[in-house]
C-alpha cells in the first residue's frame, strides 16, 4: 500500500456472518472469509453450490431440490438441476429409461444383453436378459453346458453321448466340465451374495423412485400394490438370504474340512497309483521275457524234433540196410558198454523236475504240430483251386498288358502327330505374332505421327495467335506514344509518382522476365498333358490265403477299368486328331492374313514417308516462327501485361453488365409473382413484366456468349491477381442465371405465328433409352376453332432423323415418335380437344425404349372432380432408342421458323392458345429459358394466368429442390424473436445420402442441419474454446431418406442447449458450457452458395438437397419461400417422380429383389441400361425350380438364358464404361436379343421348350444385378430405366425404391467409370523429340522424362536419368512359387473367383512352412451369409480341415502338430459330403457329415493367408492370420498364383531375417492407425536400409494442396512440403550415398515454415513463406507410399519404397505397424531379409 491510498469498505452484499469478531473480508484482496446464509463467492454474491435463488436482493437462497446422487450441479439462480450421464427427471432422481445402477451416486450406465437376447436391453426390475435357447448367463452372453456356436440366434445342443462338447468347436469331450463349489473360497460366495444383496437394495430404491413419480388414479393405486407386494416379498427375500449367510458359512466350513480328507485321499490314491503302475511295469517285463524264453524253447523244440525223427530214419536206415563186420559191431557194443556204465554213475535226481518239465512242453508242442499238420493237410487242398484261379487271373492280366500296350503305341502316335501339329502351329502363331508386332508398330508410328501433327497444327495456331497479339501490341503501342509522352512530361514534375513509377516498372520487368520465360519454354522441349497312365492295376492281391477269392475279384473289376481306360483314350485320341485337323486349318487361315497384312503394311510405310515429308515442313515452318518469336523484344513484354490487365478489366466490366441485365428479371418477376398472388394482376402488367423479362433474355442471350468466350481468353493468359477466382464466380452466376430461367413457371401465348426454340435438355444421352415431357396447355374452343396444329418438336433440323412430337390433329392431341423406322402415332381419342375446358390442361408424353404413352389431366371445376385419360403405342420393329445428335438437335414450342424442316406428320400450322413447360426427363424446364424466340409479341399476345393449386398434386405448398439452388431469408426476427426458447421447423422428403437442410454462418460462427449418408447430423460452433458441438449418431429415428415426409424440429432453449426432434419425438440433445444467444440474422435452407461453403473446413464437403421441402417456420411463423428476394434456383410443387429410383449401382456383392406376375418362360419383353467395366455380371435373373432364365454380362458379351438356350450378341467388348442398351423378348416362335439397336442376335425357341408350362397368375421373384442364389457372378456397375413385361400393368420404367430386397446396391447416382486405357491415354503416348511433344501450355507431358526438384520447389525434367544401383539387390532370394504371411491383423491374398471354380468337388494341395501353432490357411465361402463355407487352419499346432455339408459342420484334425519350421505337404479333397486331409503323402485323415451331397458353388473369393474385417468369423473361432510361408496353392491341379488383392503378404524370402519392415519391389503401403497436424510441430524419425534408391518414404497429406512428402531420389533425402502458394524443400545426399547395405537414421522436423532434415547426423534446413497459416486438421500419414492419386503429379519420384524400416516414431511416440489401419500390398510386417 502507497502513501496516499485508502482503505475501502468490505462489500459483502450483506451476507457476511454479523458475529465475526475479526474482519468480514481480506484486508488485501477484499475477498469474503465468511459467508451467511447459504452464500458464496468473493462478495457473497451467489448462492452456494446446492442451494439457488437471490443472494443480493431478496436474500432467499434456499436448498435445491434435487437428487444429490443423480445431480451433478444445481444452478445457483433458477434451481435447475443438472444431472449425471444417464440419470433423468426434473430432480435427477431416476435412470433414463434403459440405463441402471442408480444407487451408485455415479450416474447410471446402459444395461446391454448379449446378442443372443430376446431384447437388447435388460429387464428393468430384474435387471438381467432373456435369452434366445442355448444361451445363458445374466447378460446372454454364453452358451450353456450341453451347448456351442454361440451366434445372435442362439447356441446350438450337443450332439454328443456324453451330452457334452467343447463350447467354440463343438468337438466331444468325454464328460461334463463340472465347477466344485468346494474348490471356490466359500468367502467369494459370501461375497456374491452380498452383492445379489446389494442389486436388491438397488433395485428396492428404484422402486422408491417409481413409487415417489407415480401420479394418483385407479391405474396407478393398482400398480403401487403391485410395488408394495414385490417390495414386501424381497424384503422376506432378503431376510431369508440374510438368517441362511450363517448357514452356508458353517457349511462351507464343512465343505473345506472334507475338500482336505479328499485331498490326503487323493494323494494316497496318487502314491498307490504310482506302485501299482511300477508293478504293471514289472510284470510287463517279466511277461515280456517269458514269452521270448517260450517262443526261443519251440524253436528248439522243432529242431529237436527234427533230429529226432532224422535219427530215427537213419537207424532205421542203418537197421535195414548197413551189414557191418564183426570187430565194427564189436567195437561199438564195447563204446555203448563204456557210455551206459558212465551214464550209471551220473547222478541225474536234481534234474528230473526240468526233464519232467520238458518232457510236458514237448509234449504239447507235438500236439501243437500235429494240429498244424491238420490244418495244413486242409490248406494244401485249396490250393489247386487258389492256383487254377491264379492262372486265370494271369492270363487275364496278359491280355490286359498286350492292350495297354496297344494303347502306348497309340498314344505315342498320336503325341508324335500332336508334335508335328504344335510345331506347325507354333510357327504360324510366331509369324501371326511378328505380323501383329508389326502391324502395332506400324499404327503406333501413325498415331505418333498424328498425334505430332497434332500438336504441329496447334502450335502453329499458338504462334500465329502470338504474332497477331504482338502485332496488336505494337499497333496498340504505336498509337499510345503521344499519350506516354504527355504522361512522361506529367511524371517528370513529379519525383513521388516518379518514385512509385520505379518500383511498378520493377516489378512489372520481372513479370516480364518470367512472361518471356514461359515464352521461351514453350519453344523447347503345354501341349495336351499325356493322358492316362494305368496306376494301380492290382495291390496286396494276396495278405493271406483265406483272402484269394475276393482279391481275384478285386482284380477282374481293375482289368473291366483297363478296358474302360483304353475306350477312353481311343476317344481322346479321335478328340486329338480333331484338334489337329483345326489347328492345320487355322495355320493355313493366318497363312492368308499374313499375306494380307504384308500388303496393308507395304501401304502404311508408303504413308509414313509422306507424313514424314510433311512433318519436315512443319519443322521448317517452326524453326521460322521461333526465329521470329525470339526477335520480339524483352521491353515490350511489361505492355502485354498491361494489356493481359485491360482484358481482364473489360471482362469484370462486362460482367458487371451481364449482371445488371440479370437483375431485371428477378424485379420483374418478382412483381408478376406478388400481382398474382393479391390477384391485382391486368393485361398491361403481362405486357410490362412479360417484356421487361423478354428483353433482359434476350440481352442475356446475347451477352452470355461473349462473356464466356472473353472468360476463355483471359483463362488461357496468365492469372493476374485473383481473376481466376472471379471467373470461376462469375461462371457460377451465370449458372445460376440459367437455373433461374429453368424455374420461371411462367405461360407463352402464342397467336399462330410465333415460335420458341428452347434450350435442349442438358443430357442429351438421358433422352436416348427414355424420353418424358410435360407441359401445360390451354385452348379456348369457344374462341379459336380447333384445328389441326403443331405443338412440340424434338429432333434434328432437318426433320430426317429420329424426333419426339406432340400435335393436334382430327380434334385429337396426337403423340408422335419415330426411332428410325415408321412413324408412331398415339391419338388420344377419348378426350377431344374440342371438349377440353378453357384452363390449363396436364399433358405428359413418355416413351421408354419402343413403348410410348400419352397422358392428359383436366384440372377439378365445380362440379366435377380431376379427370385423367391415358393412352399407349409402340413402335413396330426393333429398335428402342431415340438416335439424337447432340450438335444438330433443336427443340421448338408452338412453331418453328422457316428454315427448319419438320417430318410430315407434324407439318402442320402453328399453335393458337398458351403453353407452360413443366419437365423434360424430370428436370423442370420453362420457355423463357430459351435459345431464341420468333415472332413473340408480349404485348399483343400476353401470357395467360394459371390457378397454380388446380391441380391435387400442387395444392400442398411445397418446394423442389434440385441440388443446385437454396432459398435464403434474410433478416428472419421480421417474424418471430430469439428467445429463451428458438425454434425451427422443416418438412423434409427425400431419397438423397447428402443434403443441406438448414445453415447460418456469421464470421467464425456457424449452425448446420443436414443430411449425411442418410442420417440427419447437427453441427454448430459458436466460437466455443473445445470446438464445435455436434449430434452425429446412426440411430434409426435419425434416418429420413425414405421419399416420405419427416419433419425435423430444432429446439435453442435457455441459450444453452439444442434439442433435435424428428416427426415430433426428442431423438437427441446437446448442450454447450456457456451461454451464448443465437448470433445470426439469416438463414440457408437446402443449399448455399459456394462461396459460403468454402468459408469454413467444416462446410467444404457439404452439397445441396434433392428433394421436397413442404413449408419451413421459423418460431412457429411460416416463410414463403418463393417470396424470398434470395431464393435461388428452385420451384413450386413436388413431383412424385422425382422421389422414383430409376437407377441403381452395385458392387457385385449385392442384388436387388421383388416379385411380380410375369411369366418369362412363355412370354417376356425386358430392357435396361447397363454400364460397367468388368467383363462378366449377371444383370436380370429368375428361376423355377431348376429352369433358369437370365440376362447376363459374360467375357464382355451380353447372353440371354432361357432354359438352357442362349443367345449370344455378336460383339464382345460391352465392359467398355459406356451405356448401352439392350432389349430381349421371348415370343412363341423365337428368342431376341438387341444391344445399342445394332447389334441383333435371335434363335429358334426349341421345340421342348413350349410356352404354357409356368403358372402365369401367380407371383414370381426376380432380381437385378445378381442373386442370392444363382452360380453366375453378380453384376458391378450400374443398371437404369430397366421395364418387364409384367401382367398386372402396363410397361413402364421399374421403380427400384420399392423392391422388397436391396442387398448392397445404391439407388443413388451411379459412379462414372472410365476403361483404364483412357486414364493411360497421355501415358501411352511414344516419346517424340523435345521440339515436337510440346502442348501449348508449356508443360512438357512425356511421361517417360524425370523430374528433378529446385530449391524453390519448381520441377525439372530430364530425360532418361539412370537409377543408382545399390548394395542390396532389390529383390531378396525367395522360395519359388511361396509366399508369407503374418504381421498384421488382415494379412492376405485375395484370389478373385473369376480364376478359379470352387464345388462341393474340390481338390486342394499346398505346402506349408511356419512356427505359429494357429492361423488361417485358406477360407472360401458361399456370398453373405457364409452358410457353406470351406477352410484350412491350425489350431494348437494342429491341422484342420473344416466344411460344411447339408447344414452340418465336418472336422478333420491331425493328432500330430506341425508347427515345427520345416516345409509339410498338405492335400486337402472334397468329394461331397467325404472330405480328405492328407500330410506329407503318409497321414491320410477322413470325415464325413450325415445325409446327401448338396451341390455347391462359389462366387466369392478365395482368401489365403487370412481373411478381411468382418469375414469367417462367424465359422471360424479366435480368427487369426496365419504367420508363415504357404507355397504351390493349387485348385484341382491348376495353380492359383495371380491373387487379386494382397494385403500385407510377400515372397517367401529364404535366409536370415531381421526385426523391422520389408516393402518389397512389387509394391505396398501402410496406413498408419496414428495422424499428424500438420499445422501444428510435427517430428518424423525412422531407420531405413534401402535396396533401390528411389522411393517415397512418408507422405502426410491434409488436402489437395496441403501435404508433406518425405523421398529418396537418387541416393538422397528430399523433403517436400506444400502449402498452398507455393512448395519449398530441402535436400541431403550423403557422399556414400543410402544404397551401402546399412542402416541410416532419418530425423525430419517442420514447425510452421520451417523444415529441418537431419541424415546421420548431417543436418540442413529450410524456411517457406511467412504469414504462413496452415490447416488445423488431423491428417493421415502413408509409409512406404501411398495409394493412386495421392502422391503429387510433380513429384520427382512417385513409386514405393524398397527395403527394409524400423523404429519409427512421431512426435517422440514409437509407431508400431502391426497395429497399422492398413497394411496394403506386398510389405511384410516384423521380419526383413537380410541379404
Amino acid at each position: 500500500m502507497l502513501v496516499g491510498d485508502s482503505c475501502k469498505r468490505c462489500d459483502c452484499n450483506g451476507n457476511s456472518d454479523p458475529n465475526l469478531i475479526f474482519n468480514e473480508c481480506h484486508n488485501a484482496t477484499g475477498r469474503c472469509l465468511a459467508c451467511w446464509d447459504h452464500t458464496a463467492g468473493d462478495r457473497c454474491e451467489r448462492c452456494a453450490p446446492g442451494y439457488h435463488g437471490d443472494a443480493i436482493s431478496a436474500k432467499d437462497c434456499r436448498e435445491c431440490e434435487c437428487s444429490a446422487c443423480g445431480t451433478a450441479s444445481c444452478d445457483d439462480r433458477t434451481g435447475v438441476c443438472h444431472c449425471k450421464p444417464g440419470v433423468t427427471g426434473s430432480r435427477c432422481d431416476r435412470c433414463e429409461e434403459g440405463y441402471s445402477g442408480f444407487s451408485s451416486c455415479q450416474g447410471c450406465r446402459r444395461c446391454e444383453c448379449g446378442s443372443a437376447s430376446l431384447r437388447p436391453t435388460c429387464h428393468l426390475l430384474t435387471l438381467s436378459c432373456s435369452c434366445l435357447p442355448g444361451a445363458g448367463g445374466r447378460y446372454c452372453d454364453r452358451c450353456l453346458h450341453g451347448y456351442w456356436d454361440y451366434t445372435p440366434t442362439g447356441c446350438k445342443k450337443c450332439v454328443c453321448e456324453s451330452g457334452h462338447c467343447d463350447v467354440h468347436t463343438g468337438e466331444c469331450l468325454p464328460e461334463a466340465a463340472v465347477v466344485n463349489l468346494c474348490n471356490i473360497s466359500c468367502d467369494e460366495c459370501i461375497w456374491h451374495l452380498i452383492g445379489d444383496m446389494k442389486m436388491s437394495n438397488q433395485t428396492l430404491d428404484q422402486l422408491m423412485v417409481s413409487v415417489l413419480n407415480i401420479s394418483t388414479g385407479a391405474a396407478a393405486n393398482d400398480r403401487l400394490k403391485y410395488y408394495n407386494y414385490t417390495a414386501q416379498r424381497l424384503q422376506s427375500q432378503f431376510v431369508g438370504w440374510r438368517n441362511k449367510s450363517s448357514e452356508m458359512r458353517e457349511q462351507a466350513e464343512h465343505l473345506a474340512e472334507a475338500a482336505d480328507v479328499v485331498l490326503s485321499d487323493m494323494e494316497e490314491l496318487s502314491d498307490t497309483e504310482r506302485a501299482v503302475k511300477s508293478l504293471g511295469e514289472r510284470l510287463g517285463e517279466d511277461t515280456l521275457r517269458s514269452f521270448l524264453q517260450a517262443e526261443q524253447l519251440s524253436s528248439n523244440l522243432s529242431s529237436l524234433n527234427v533230429l529226432i525223427e532224422e535219427m530215427v530214419q537213419d537207424w532205421e536206415l542203418y537197421s535195414v540196410q548197413e551189414d557191418l563186420d564183426p570187430e565194427t559191431k564189436l567195437g561199438n557194443v564195447m563204446e555203448s558198454q563204456e557210455m551206459l556204465a558212465r551214464i550209471r554213475t551220473l547222478d541225474l535226481a536234481p534234474r528230473e523236475p526240468s526233464a519232467t518239465d520238458e518232457s510236458t512242453e514237448a509234449h504239447d508242442l507235438l500236439r501243437r504240430i500235429r494240429q498244424l499238420e491238420k490244418k495244413l493237410v486242409s490248406t494244401a487242398g485249396r490250393v489247386a483251386p487258389a492256383r487254377e484261379i491264379l492262372s486265370r487271373f494271369g492270363a487275364k492280366l496278359t491280355d490286359s498288358q498286350t492292350l495297354l500296350e496297344a494303347a502306348a503305341q497309340r498314344v505315342q502316335q498320336a503325341q508324335d502327330q500332336n508334335l508335328a501339329n504344335t510345331l506347325r502351329s507354333q510357327r504360324s502363331q510366331v509369324k501371326q505374332h511378328r505380323l501383329t508386332e508389326e502391324h502395332a508398330s506400324v499404327n503406333s508410328t501413325l498415331q505418333e505421327v498424328r498425334e505430332e501433327l497434332i500438336d504441329a497444327g496447334r502450335l502453329v495456331e499458338l504462334v500465329e495467335t502470338m504474332v497477331q497479339n504482338v502485332s496488336q501490341y505494337y499497333a496498340g503501342v504505336d498509337g499510345a506514344e503521344a499519350e506516354l509522352m504527355e504522361r512522361l512530361e506529367a511524371l517528370v514534375l513529379d519525383p513521388e509518382a516518379v518514385e512509385t513509377a520505379e518500383l511498378s516498372a520493377a516489378q512489372l520487368d520481372q513479370q516480364a522476365e518470367a512472361l518471356e520465360e514461359d515464352l521461351r519454354s514453350s519453344d523447347a522441349n503345354g501341349f495336351v498333358q499325356r493322358a492316362i497312365s494305368a496306376a494301380n492295376v492290382y495291390n496286396n492281391i494276396v495278405k493271406y490265403m483265406e483272402d484269394a477269392n475276393a482279391t481275384a475279384l478285386t482284380t477282374h473289376h481293375q482289368s473291366e477299368r483297363a478296358d474302360d481306360a483304353i475306350a477312353g483314350m481311343t476317344r481322346q485320341l479321335d478328340y486329338v486328331v480333331t484338334q489337329s485337323e483345326n489347328v492345320f486349318k487355322q495355320s493355313v487361315s493366318l497363312h492368308s492374313e499374313q499375306l494380307d497384312l504384308e500388303a496393308e503394311v507395304a501401304d502404311k510405310q508408303k504413308y509414313i514417308e509422306e507424313t514424314k515429308e510433311t512433318m519436315d515442313q512443319s519443322t521448317r515452318k517452326l524453326a521460322e516462327m521461333v526465329l521470329d518469336i525470339n526477335d520480339i523484344q524483352g521491353d515490350r513484354t511489361p505492355r502485354r501485361l498491361g494489356f493481359s490487365q485491360e482484358v481482364a478489366e473489360a471482362t469484370r466490366n462486362r460482367s458487371l453488365e451481364v449482371l445488371q441485365e440479370i437483375k431485371p428479371i428477378g424485379e420483374q418477376v418478382e412483381q408478376w409473382a406478388q400481382n398474382m398472388r393479391t390477384n391485382q394482376y391486368s393485361t398491361q402488367d403481362y405486357e410490362q413484366a412479360v417484356s421487361s423479362a423478354g428483353d433482359a433474355v434476350d440481352s442475356l442471350h446475347l451477352l452470355v456468349p461473349e462473356l464466356l468466350e472473353k472468360l476463355r481468353v483471359v483463362e488461357q493468359k496468365k492469372p493476374v491477381n485473383n481473376v481466376t477466382t472471379n471467373i470461376m464466380r462469375i461462371r457460377e452466376l451465370i449458372a445460376q442465371a440459367r437455373s433461374v430461367a429453368k424455374k420461371v413457371q411462367v405461360s407463352m401465348k402464342f397467336d399462330g405465328q410465333s415460335a420458341v426454340e428452347v434450350q435442349p435438355h442438358s443430357n442429351l444421352e438421358e433422352l436416348k433409352t427414355s424420353t418424358s415431357i410435360s407441359l401445360f396447355i390451354r385452348v379456348d374452343p369457344d374462341k379459336d376453332p380447333i384445328e389441326d396444329r403443331f405443338v412440340l418438336y424434338l429432333g434434328d433440323r432437318n426433320g430426317q432423323k429420329d424426333y419426339v412430337g406432340l400435335a393436334i390433329k382430327n380434334d385429337n392431341l396426337v403423340y408422335v415418335y419415330n426411332l428410325g423406322g415408321d412413324d408412331v402415332e398415339i391419338p388420344l381419342s377419348t378426350k377431344p380437344v374440342s371438349q377440353w375446358p378453357p384452363v390449363f390442361n396436364y399433358v405428359k408424353v413418355e416413351r421408354l425404349g419402343r413403348h410410348g404413352k400419352v397422358l392428359l389431366t383436366i384440372p377439378s371445376q365445380s362440379s366435377s372432380d380431376e379427370q385423367k385419360f391415358i393412352q399407349k403405342g409402340e413402335a413396330v420393329g426393333a429398335d428402342s432408342l431415340f438416335d439424337i445428335d447432340p450438335k444438330d438437335t433443336v427443340f421448338f414450342v408452338g412453331g418453328v421458323p422457316p428454315d427448319v424442316t419438320l417430318p410430315p406428320p407434324l407439318s402442320l400450322a402453328p399453335f393458337v392458345g398458351c403453353i407452360e413447360l413443366a419437365s423434360i426427363n424430370n428436370d423442370v424446364i420453362s420457355l423463357y429459358n430459351f435459345k431464341e424466340t420468333h415472332s413473340v409479341d408480349v404485348v399483343a399476345t400476353p401470357p395467360c394466368p394459371r390457378y397454380k393449386l388446380a391441380f391435387s398434386q400442387s395444392r400442398i405448398a411445397s418446394y423442389l429442390f434440385d441440388g443446385t439452388g437454396f432459398a435464403l431469408i434474410n433478416n428472419m426476427e421480421r417474424r418471430g424473436k430469439f428467445g429463451v426458447v428458438t425454434r425451427f421447423d422443416i418438412a423434409v422428403r427425400t431419397v438423397a445420402n447428402d443434403g443441406l437442410l438448414l445453415l447460418m454462418v456469421n464470421g467464425d460462427k456457424f449452425f448446420l442441419v443436414e443430411l449425411k449418408n442418410g442420417y440427419l447430423r447437427l453441427e454448430y460452433d459458436f466460437g466455443f474454446a473445445n470446438g464445435p458441438n455436434r449430434i452425429d449418431s446412426h440411430i434409426p429415428r435419425l434416418k429420413i431418406n425414405d421419399a416420405r415426409y419427416h419433419e425435423v424440429s430444432v429446439i435453442y432453449h435457455q441459450s444453452k442447449k439444442v434439442i433435435l426432434l424428428v416427426d415430433k419425438s426428442h431423438v437427441k440433445s446437446v448442450e454447450s458450457a456457456e451461454k451464448i444467444t443465437l448470433p445470426f440474422s439469416d438463414i440457408y435452407i437446402g443449399g448455399a452458395p459456394s462461396q459460403v461453403l468454402s468459408s469454413r473446413p467444416e462446410l467444404s464437403a457439404v452439397v445441396g438437397l434433392k428433394g421436397c421441402v413442404k413449408g419451413f417456420q421459423f418460431q412457429k411463423k411460416d416463410f414463403n419461400l418463393l417470396e424470398e428476394p434470395g431464393t435461388i434456383g428452385i420451384s413450386n410443387g413436388c413431383p412424385e417422380e422425382a422421389f422414383m429410383s430409376r437407377r441403381a449401382y452395385f458392387t457385385g456383392h449385392g442384388f436387388l429383389g421383388s416379385t411380380a406376375k410375369i411369366s418369362p418362360f412363355d412370354s417376356f419383353e425386358g430392357g435396361l441400361n447397363f454400364r460397367t467395366l468388368s467383363p462378366s455380371g449377371l444383370l436380370f435373373y429368375h428361376n423355377e425350380g431348376k429352369e433358369e432364365f437370365s440376362i447376363a454380362l459374360d467375357n464382355g458379351m451380353v447372353v440371354l438364358n432361357a432354359k438352357g438356350t442362349k443367345v449370344k450378341s455378336h460383339k464382345k467388348q460391352y465392359n467398355d464404361g459406356r451405356t448401352h442398351f439392350l432389349v430381349a423378348t421371348l415370343n412363341q416362335n423365337k428368342y431376341h436379343l438387341v444391344v445399342d439397336d445394332k447389334d441383333k442376335q435371335e434363335k429358334k425357341r426349341p421345340s421342348s421348350a413350349s410356352p404354357g408350362s409356368s403358372s402365369g397368375s401367380s407371383l414370381k421373384t426376380f432380381y437385378f444385378g445378381g442373386s442370392p442364389n444363382s452360380s453366375f457372378k453378380n453384376f458391378t456397375g450400374c443398371i437404369s430405366h430397366a421395364y418387364i413385361s409384367r401382367q398386372d400393368r402396363d410397361i413402364e420404367a421399374e421403380d427400384f425404391q420399392r423392391y422388397t430386397e436391396n442387398v448392397n446396391a445404391s439407388l443413388q447416382d451411379c459412379p462414372i467409370e472410365r476403361p483404364p486405357a483412357a486414364l493411360l491415354s497421355t501415358g501411352s503416348t511414344p516419346k517424340a523429340k523435345p521440339s515436337q511433344s510440346k502442348k501449348k501450355t508449356g508443360v512438357d507431358m512425356s511421361v517417360s522424362a524425370c523430374v528433378k526438384v529446385a530449391r524453390d520447389g519448381s520441377s525439372r525434367r530430364d530425360e532418361d536419368l539412370g537409377e543408382a544401383s545399390c548394395y542390396l539387390p532389390s529383390r531378396p532370394r525367395s522360395v519359388r512359387q511361396a509366399y508369407r504371411y503374418g504381421g498384421s491383423a488382415h494379412s492376405r491374398q485375395d484370389v478373385g473367383s473369376s480364376v478359379y471354380v470352387v464345388s462341393s468337388r474340390s481338390h486342394f494341395s499346398l505346402s506349408l512352412r511356419t512356427e505359429a501353432p494357429a492361423g488361417l490357411v485358406f477360407y472360401v465361402s458361399d456370398q453373405e451369409e457364409e452358410e457353406d463355407f470351406m477352410a484350412l487352419l491350425l489350431d494348437q499346432g494342429q491341422l484342420v480341415f473344416t466344411f460344411s455339408s447339408a447344414g452340418h459342420r465336418v472336422q478333420i484334425r491331425s493328432q500330430d502338430r506341425y508347427q515345427d519350421g520345416d516345409w509339410h505337404s498338405v492335400v486337402c479333397i472334397r468329394e461331397g459330403s467325404v472330405g480328405q486331409l492328407i500330410i506329407d503323402d503318409l497321414t491320410a485323415l477322413e470325415g464325413r457329415a450325415p445325409g446327401l451331397d448338396q451341390s455347391w458353388h462359389v462366387q466369392s473369393p478365395l482368401y489365403v493367408g487370412g481373411a478381411p474385417p468382418g469375414h469367417a468369423n462367424k465359422n471360424i473361432q479366435s480368427l487369426q492370420s496365419l504367420s508363415g510361408c504357404v507355397g504351390r496353392l493349387q485348385l484341382d491341379g491348376r495353380w492359383l498364383s495371380s491373387p487379386s488383392g494382397t494385403f500385407g503378404a510377400t515372397p517367401c524370402y529364404d535366409g536370415p531375417q531381421e526385426p523391422g519392415a520389408f516393402f518389397s519391389q512389387e509394391g505396398g503401403y501402410v496406413a498408419l492407425d496414428e495422424s499428424v497436424v500438420l499445422g501444428r510441430r510435427v517430428e518424423l524419425a525412422l531407420e531405413v536400409r534401402p535396396r533401390v534408391a528411389s522411393g517415397v518414404l512418408v507422405h502426410v497429406q491434409a488436402a489437395e494442396e496441403d501435404y508433406m512428402t518425405v523421398y529418396l531420389h537418387h541416393g538422397a533425402v528430399v523433403v517436400l512440403v506444400n502449402v498452398g502458394v507455393r512448395q519449398f524443400l530441402t535436400e541431403i545426399a550423403p557422399r556414400d550415398g543410402l544404397c551401402t547395405g546399412t542402416w541410416h537414421r532419418i530425423t525430419v522436423i517442420r514447425d510452421a515454415n520451417v523444415v529441418q532434415l537431419d541424415v546421420d547426423s548431417e543436418v540442413d534446413h529450410t524456411v517457406g513463406p511467412l504469414n504462413l497459416v496452415a490447416m488445423e486438421m488431423e491428417s493421415p500419414v502413408f509409409i512406404g507410399g501411398a495409394p493412386d492419386g495421392l502422391v503429387p503429379e510433380g513429384l520427382a519420384t512417385r513409386r514405393g519404397y524398397v527395403g527394409c524400416m524400423r523404429n519409427l516414431s512421431i512426435n517422440h511416440n514409437p509407431v508400431s505397424f502391426t497395429k497399422a489401419a492398413l497394411v496394403s500390398g506386398a510389405v511384410a510386417i516384423g521380419n526383413c531379409p537380410t541379404v
